[in-house]
């Protein structure tokens, strides 16, 4: 279970860093646009749209996703279901284009590039059957997806750019032994209230390990939430997964679920408590593929690489 437990204890001893908290400022004056909030102030009415914005596909928020994912897997290994982990690192690193010396162009300051790399770190099911089979753990294959988007807030958003596989898996079992590359796209909705987006990324093996398998994947997420007072949300954010190389019946697992979240201020830093659960009523029909799962997410925001907080 130590293993299991690994990343939420490296995300609350980061959130711990923050400086000692400060009484939050009561919103006084008009009520400001969703575009006029001040997204590192110190008010509840900037932390509820810190809320907001940390579900945006591409947000203006530098942060840093420590995912906890706990899924129970049909045919397993063993009898009954056999539960596989994984733990993520996933920093979110958006950067307005003026800073890479385009701002004699007006339009760059209309745009920004979004970075997102994605670690995981791996501990699979028994890979032969029956009490002697051995788990493997360790780091499994590192994704990168850079993408071009309109510095929006609020209202319909969209974003697209190249996302990457590389095979950094510290074992051939945790990884799929192939550089793989494609695009990626986002496209959706943020409103004051409800949220609603898909983020779709496709990749195919471009060269790697001859002896492994050729790869021909999708990973779809769509996300639905509803925006509720005192910086909660509910909702879903799962993501569907389908194999193109695979026969038809084994190719898709499509899970639908429901989740909770809060986000809260610890010192200067704000941070997102994200608990889902989430059943596949579609999945593979003769390997092993998931059943259930259960997403645990802390999600620090951290200050931007070029700037400071406000206070």
């Amino acid at each position: 279970m130590r293993r299991r437990t690994g990343w939420l204890t490296l995300g609350a001893t980061l959130c711990s860093l923050g400086a000692p908290s400060s009484a939050q400022t009561p919103t006084d004056g008009p009520e400001l646009s969703l575009r006029e909030i001040p997204l590192h102030g110190r008010t509840e009415e900037s932390l509820q749209e810190v809320a907001r914005q940390i579900k945006n596909p591409i947000s203006p928020l530098w942060q840093i996703t420590f995912d906890n994912q706990i899924v129970g897997l049909d045919r397993g290994g063993l009898d009954g279901d056999e539960v596989d982990y994984t733990g993520v690192f996933q920093p979110f690193m958006p950067v307005n284009l003026s800073f890479f010396g385009l701002e004699r162009f007006a339009w760059s300051r209309d745009f920004r590039l979004i970075t997102q790399l994605t670690v995981p770190y791996v501990e699979t099911t028994p890979l032969a059957p029956g009490p002697g089979g051995d788990r493997k753990t360790g780091f499994g294959d590192i994704q990168l997806a850079s993408v071009f988007a309109p510095s929006d807030t609020s209202g319909w958003l969209w974003g697209a750019g190249p996302t990457f596989i590389f095979p950094s898996a510290s074992d051939d079992a945790l990884g799929q032994g192939k550089w793989q590359a494609g695009p990626t796209a986002a496209a959706g909705y943020l409103g004051s209230k409800w949220t609603a987006y898909a983020v779709a990324q496709q990749w195919w093996s471009i060269a790697g390990d001859g002896d492994r398998s050729r790869t021909n994947q999708l990973c779809l997420q769509y996300v639905l939430l509803r925006t509720l007072p005192h910086r909660w949300q509910v909702g879903m954010q799962p993501s569907m997964a389908v194999d193109w190389t695979e026969s038809r019946g084994n190719k898709v697992s499509f899970p639908v679920g429901l989740g909770v979240g809060k986000t809260v201020r610890i010192g200067n830093l704000p941070i997102q408590f994200w608990v889902e659960a989430d059943y596949y009523p579609v999945r593979p029909d003769d390997v092993s593929a998931p059943r259930w799962g259960i997403d645990i997410q802390i999600i620090p925001v951290i200050g931007e690489a070029f700037s400071t907080y406000k206070r």
